[in-house]
């Protein structure tokens, strides 16, 4: 994601992409759930790693993000990238795509329900919209919660540490929750799953697809109704 504001606070999204296997699982997973031959938008598309993904599945894809940096960056790597925010709006016609994506951006939204029908507007008939978000209810966050510590929250504009930026994060989501959001704006989960599992030195991607409302991450596709 690019730069947004919070309370005149500016954080920064112009970091580069860290390709950890936790961020490869959920990149494959969107990737996976977006299929093929379809005409996507990418909503927070930063300088265009998922794009190209998206692309080698024979996608025509587009990509806004609210960084003109970035999609300086993505346009001169050939992607089809635009300037936008879309708590504001975005300037795409009704019914354009097949499937939006929303990698890790609900978080950061003041009215997430306007945003999500904003999303609606643009999708076809029927059409998916594949989201992820950080899950609050992942078990090390639970346990962390129940020993009385951060679960890993903003709590300002650093972070409990004192020194480091903190992310921005405005909302956060469990399963329930996120669900929740997409139905009342016209939506239905068709499907959900999770990155990775993790508990202390214990990392596995295996678990998070069996259990993934223990997960890190919510990865969520939802149709429109």
């Amino acid at each position: 994601m690019g730069d947004f504001s919070f309370n005149n606070q500016k954080y920064s999204g112009e970091r580069a992409i860290n390709e950890s296997e936790d961020f490869k699982a959920r990149m494959n997973a969107i990737v996976r759930m977006c299929g093929q031959n379809k005409k996507l938008l990418d909503i927070g598309c930063f300088t265009g790693y998922l794009i190209k993904k998206l692309k080698q599945k024979n996608n025509e894809v587009y990509g806004v993000d609210i960084s003109q940096k970035a999609v300086d960056a993505a346009r001169k790597k050939g992607l089809n990238c635009f300037q936008g925010d879309v708590d504001k709006g975005l300037e795409f016609k009704d019914k354009n795509f097949d499937t939006i994506v929303m990698g890790e951006i609900i978080e950061h939204i003041f009215d997430t329900d306007k945003v999500v029908r904003e999303i609606k507007r643009m999708l076809k008939d029927k059409g998916h919209l594949v989201i992820t978000t950080p899950n609050i209810a992942s078990l090390n966050r639970r346990i962390r919660l129940l020993l009385g510590k951060n679960p890993y929250i903003d709590i300002g504009t650093l972070n409990d540490n004192n020194k480091t930026t903190a992310s921005g994060h405005i909302r956060y989501f469990t399963f329930d929750t996120l669900k929740i959001l997409l139905e009342r704006n016209g939506f239905k989960v068709v499907e959900k799953t999770s990155d990775v599992f993790l508990l202390k030195s214990l990392r596995s991607y295996k678990l998070a697809k069996l259990f993934p409302t223990f997960g890190w991450s919510i990865i969520m596709k939802a149709q429109k109704l």
